[in-house]
């Protein structure tokens, strides 16, 4: 646990301009990924503290609405759980008192617990979920497991229910398999 912490602290020091570390704090917001069970109340930080009663919002990364590179951190055994299963095309909502923000995971990965260069500021609107790995090491984990979506726009934004996942591209995702982490 505090070895993600240092970590997220570490990240955020390396991959974010000084101007960003001066945005307002992000209020509390929501998480869900309906298909995998995440649900989750959002904190600014990812402090023990902050991590244990919810999913941290990476400080100096880019809040949720803004474009660049929204950073939420959360435990393997408590709120991202079910990233365990995480499929390419699966939907992601954040629900912030600035409005909700849909996005479609376009990409996964494992990196290296040293591998910061995932929370660097995007031209686009991004979402990075970080957890560690794998899910079922005991102790601290040695790497951590990346999530990636891009914002879902205009008509694009729909229950996940009934809608063939899409990616950049325009091309449909077999949702039938587990998507395999890349490394």
């Amino acid at each position: 646990m505090k070895i993600l912490v240092r970590w997220l602290a570490l990240a955020a020091a390396l991959s974010t301009p000084a101007a960003l570390w001066s945005a307002p704090p992000h209020d509390e917001g929501t998480i869900l990924i309906p298909r995998l069970g995440v649900e989750g109340n959002i904190l600014e930080g990812v402090d023990d503290d902050t991590l244990r009663i919810a999913v941290g919002h990476i400080p100096g990364t880019a809040l949720p609405g803004a474009a660049g590179n929204v950073a939420l951190a959360a435990h393997r055994y408590g709120y991202f759980k079910g990233l365990s299963r995480v499929r390419k095309g699966d939907r992601i909502t954040v629900r912030t008192p600035g409005g909700t923000f849909c996005y479609a995971v376009d990409h996964i990965e494992i990196v290296e617990i040293t591998d910061v260069s995932v929370l660097a500021p995007t031209t686009t609107p991004t979402l990075t979920l970080v957890t560690c790995y794998p899910f079922d090491y005991i102790g601290p984990a040695p790497q951590r497991l990346i999530v990636r979506a891009h914002r879902l726009e205009g008509d694009a934004v729909q229950s996940d229910a009934a809608s063939t996942p899409v990616i950049p591209g325009g091309k449909a995702v077999d949702t039938s398999a587990p998507a395999e982490p890349a490394g």
